[in-house]
């Protein structure tokens, strides 16, 4: 690029001011008014808010894509011997490697970037070393979808859903059978238990609709319409389990 190209300049000029201006820019002033709106009277809490802000904003992609990173090197030291094995016998999951992995890494780091919690962005590192492993069975557009859940689920909606399948499955293998509603609700119920951690039923109800919102389980009807409701893992569920699972152990 010439020197004395006024064009280039200008655009090297705009390239630098971006890369330097904050995230926060076009939040400021409404930040600013909520501050002054929330801080006690006679303080500066609006600028340190600004700054505060500021800060994590800078802070937090960085990060986030360091934390991605260490999870997915770690996931790899489990899963390198299968994926090359892989690549020298399975045309199809070569292919998903060659054509599809790129891009499905580009948004599981976009959407890293965004997370506020950790193990959210722990979950995007595993479904990706996941899918590096197997796919191409799933096919990008289901792992994709897999990553924006991942983003949306707290550790408690993963550990009910976690417990939830493994009960099922239990059930399931034990009374192949029986009425599925029965099967169900057996499994379902001895979900809090399992957890050992202290839940309402309004909390577990709530954890069980927020699954089927994202297509993770179903409601069962169970006859009795006073009882609390009854929820199945659905094999979308049990698969989202098998992604954000460590490698370690498998």
């Amino acid at each position: 690029m010439a020197i004395d190209d006024p064009l280039s300049a200008l655009e090297v000029l705009d390239q630098s001011d971006e890369r330097q201006r904050s995230p926060l820019s076009r939040f400021r002033k409404p930040l600013l008014a909520i501050a002054k709106l929330l801080g006690p009277p006679g303080t500066d809490f609006a600028a340190s808010a600004v700054e505060a802000a500021d800060a994590w904003l800078n802070g937090r992609p960085e990060s986030n894509i360091r934390d991605f990173m260490n999870v997915f090197a770690g996931e790899m030291k489990y899963s390198t011997a299968k994926i090359q094995k892989l690549l020298g016998e399975n045309e199809r999951q070569r292919k998903f490697i060659e054509d599809e992995l790129p891009g499905l890494t580009a948004d599981a780091l976009r959407r890293a970037e965004q997370c506020r919690v950790r193990e959210r962005v722990a979950r995007l590192a595993r479904i990706l070393s996941h899918a590096a492993s197997v796919g191409a069975a799933d096919g990008a557009d289901a792992i994709e979808d897999m990553m924006a859940v991942a983003t949306r689920l707290s550790e408690l909606d993963v550990l009910v859903l976690s417990y939830a399948a493994g009960e099922y499955q239990v059930e399931v293998t034990a009374h192949p059978q029986e009425a599925q509603r029965a099967v169900a609700a057996r499994a379902w119920r001895r979900v809090p238990a399992k957890i050992n951690m202290s839940m309402s039923e309004d909390e577990f109800v709530t954890v069980g609709s927020k699954l089927e919102s994202f297509g993770l389980a179903t409601k069962v009807e169970t006859g009795v319409p006073w009882e609390p409701p009854v929820f199945r893992p659905l094999k979308a569920g049990s698969r989202f389990i098998e992604y954000v699972q460590s490698a370690e152990g498998k």
